[in-house]
């Protein structure tokens, strides 16, 4: 059981040491998502898939700033850090499907798969738990209490988003094996009705 024989894990002070590059690597990532978040309902294109990205980015918002504000800082930029390593292959095989070297994409493809089931499907809920269960500001802070709650809440909706795209990941798998295509059924650009 995640957990298990652990202390609950007292936050008594407000600012907790850690080294300034962790910081600036939470803000950084966090100005990513904020972009992120204002161009999906600002500048691209709808897509089909447009709420649930919504749904990932208003997460993800809620998320870096409950951690920086709430001082967990060190904790999030863990868990940014891990969502991070699924990216580079995702990104990996978008840019080598959009060449001629598509067959190479499958393999990152795999990869991204792999890691994104380790680190978003069996060590994120983990770290859930710990959040939830060991995780307490100490006395005189426990109106900071609440950033700690909600940090759980979001990974849970971000942790229901990784099974959903993991499980069209095994689809999307399953007919390049079976059929030797893919398709991405999830990113395609819904077409305004034209009122005659």
């Amino acid at each position: 059981m995640p957990g298990a024989g652990l202390e609950q894990v007292k936050l008594d002070s407000l600012f907790v040491e850690y080294h300034h590059s962790i910081l600036d690597y939470s803000l950084l990532t966090f100005g990513y998502h904020v972009y992120n978040f204002f161009s999906h309902l600002f500048i691209h294109p709808r897509t089909n898939d447009f709420e649930e990205m919504l749904l990932h980015h208003i997460a993800a918002f809620c998320l870096y700033f409950c951690y920086i504000y709430g001082n967990l800082v060190p904790f999030g930029a863990v868990i940014a850090y891990l969502h991070d390593l699924a990216d580079v292959f995702g990104n990996l095989c978008k840019a080598l499907n959009s060449s001629t070297y598509q067959d190479t994409s499958a393999f990152f493809f795999v990869m991204c798969m792999i890691v994104w089931f380790a680190t978003r499907c069996i060590i994120l809920p983990q770290m859930i738990y710990c959040i939830f269960n060991n995780y307490a500001y100490g006395p005189g802070l426990e109106h900071y209490q609440p950033f700690v709650t909600l940090n759980g809440v979001f990974l849970s909706v971000m942790l229901c988003l990784h099974y959903f795209w993991f499980a069209m990941f095994c689809k999307i798998l399953s007919r390049y094996i079976i059929k030797g295509e893919t398709e991405d059924t999830q990113n395609k650009v819904v077409k305004e009705k034209k009122e005659d």
